[in-house]
């Protein structure tokens, strides 16, 4: 959560908000992510680190393209 707060930060992006929610039946897969786009799918993203946040960040929040190898399915 750190690295996404780090990274919206420093890209100063304003619409994006962070927050923290409890388990969700998939705790082999922690940590999860879950990116919310209005009119879009919801993506779920598992296994997270600091590097696929930072490309999560960067391919799917900024530029709109979900990062297919990390999504997982609910």
């Amino acid at each position: 959560m750190k690295t996404f707060v780090e990274e919206i930060s420093r890209r100063s992006l304003n619409d994006v908000v962070v927050t923290q929610t409890g388990e969700r039946g998939l705790s082999s897969q922690e940590p999860m992510v879950e990116v919310f786009e209005e009119g879009k799918s919801t993506v779920i993203y598992g296994n997270m680190d600091v590097e696929k946040t930072k490309r999560v960040v960067v391919d799917h929040i900024v530029n709109g393209k979900p990062v297919s190898e990390y999504a997982i399915e609910k």
